[in-house]
């Protein structure tokens, strides 16, 4: 397979082993099928589809490889009540993103809609802006990650 340099959303390579975002998911592109499809793995499931290079978009280059590997762990543990959370966040934050009108009057019908702050809808959209895939919207946990431990002091 030759490399592309694709202008989408966000721009992307398009050889094997390239992760992309496909329909709100995050897929790896596996080969080529013609001059216009390639086979990719959905990150999330493993199940394995033949798409149109063109529903593809980039991830963002800003992102770290230590970044997308530890979102890929969030869009594998996730739960489905959580994911469909993210995809009516995604639908909400495309209307804030694409819609006219002023902005500031978008935000509130978008905090009105998640049930959010205005804080919270801004670190959104800024997530979404880095990243325009469904799993910069998932639900973020608290605490200490499940596979680190804590360390108890002695009194």
């Amino acid at each position: 397979m030759t490399k592309r340099k694709l202008d989408t959303p966000l721009r992307f390579e398009v050889a094997p082993g390239i992760a992309v975002a496909h329909d709100g998911h995050t897929v790896v592109i596996l080969e080529a099928t013609s001059g216009s499809q390639v086979r990719v793995r959905d990150v999330a499931t493993g199940a394995e589809h033949t798409v149109s290079i063109s529903e593809l978009s980039g991830i963002a280059g800003g992102l770290t490889r230590g970044d997308i590997l530890d979102r890929w762990e969030r869009v594998r543990s996730t739960t489905r009540e959580e994911w469909l959370l993210a995809r009516r966040r995604e639908r909400v934050i495309r209307r804030v993103i694409r819609g006219d009108g002023a902005v500031a009057t978008k935000v509130a019908d978008a905090c009105r809609a998640l049930g959010l702050s205005r804080c919270t809808v801004y670190r959104l959209l800024q997530r979404y802006r880095q990243a325009a895939q469904t799993s910069s919207l998932l639900v973020g946990h608290r605490g200490t990650p499940q596979q680190h431990r804590r360390l108890l002091s002695q009194l």
